[in-house]
């Protein structure tokens, strides 16, 4: 699932000029500052049937868009949103937004906007 879903945000042109630092599972590379999205499976849950398990498994998915002001965040977060919420193609019958938060890391000096936001994405596999 992991390889999957990163490709279909990696394969937007787009989204790779909003997003110059990458698109990375789990913690960023330590020498990225810029703009870039990490990528979390927050939960992940197999479809079962009463003959066994079914060939889908429900996931729920944190997407954090990284950038040095709000404004670029947002940028990221709006071009994210577009190609995945709704999204509807093998191995995923549905990709859907569950919800969408702001927040400031770093410090005073150096702060690193971040919108995170939450898909319930269903896979076959």
């Amino acid at each position: 699932m992991k390889p999957e879903f990163r490709n279909l945000l990696t394969s937007d042109p787009e989204l790779s000029m909003l997003s110059p630092g990458g698109i990375h599972w789990g913690l960023k590379p330590a020498s990225r500052r810029g703009d870039y999205i990490t990528l979390q499976r927050i939960s992940g849950e197999p479809d079962r049937l009463i003959r066994g398990r079914s060939s889908l498994t429900s996931y729920r998915i944190q997407v954090d868009c990284y950038a040095l002001n709000s404004p670029d965040a947002d940028a990221i977060a709006d071009r994210v949103q577009a190609i995945l919420d709704g999204h509807r193609s093998e191995p995923f019958p549905g990709i859907f937004l569950d919800g969408v938060t702001d927040d400031i890391d770093g410090d005073e000096e150096q702060p690193i906007y971040r919108t995170r936001m939450d898909f319930a994405a269903v896979h076959r596999g």
